[in-house]
């Protein structure tokens, strides 16, 4: 089965090379195409040490929709955002909900927030 597999896969590369079979570009290859550009970018910069390999991770994650969880601890800077707005919260309780933070804490039930996430809409 395996081998059958491998020569059936050969057969349409080779056809494809070729130019017998030809796939309609979708907006999906299209897009596609962005990201790899945009990875390409990303990976760029930082072989140039242009952005930190923490910046880069952000970008390749908000470039491929993932959301993750930060761990917050309010005696410690580096666990808190910077700029004001809406993020989803994980409480002590087990609760998640969306919670403001004003810049400088939560708006409430500050002492009992464990984790944040910044949600960011698909294709940011």
């Amino acid at each position: 089965m395996q081998q059958l597999k491998k020569w059936l896969k050969g057969l349409v590369n080779s056809k494809v090379r070729r130019g017998k079979i030809k796939f309609p570009i979708t907006d999906m290859d299209k897009n596609s195409s962005d990201m790899e550009d945009k990875i390409f970018d990303i990976v760029t910069d930082l072989l140039r040490d242009d952005i930190s390999k923490t910046e880069a991770i952000d970008k390749l994650l908000v470039l491929s929709n993932v959301s993750y969880w930060v761990a917050f601890d309010r005696d410690k800077p580096e666990t808190r955002h910077t700029k004001y707005g809406k993020y989803f919260v994980h409480r002590k309780d087990g609760k998640v909900h969306w919670e403001t933070w004003n810049g400088s804490g939560w708006a409430y039930n500050g002492n009992v927030i464990t984790h944040w996430m910044e949600v960011k809409p698909p294709c940011s």
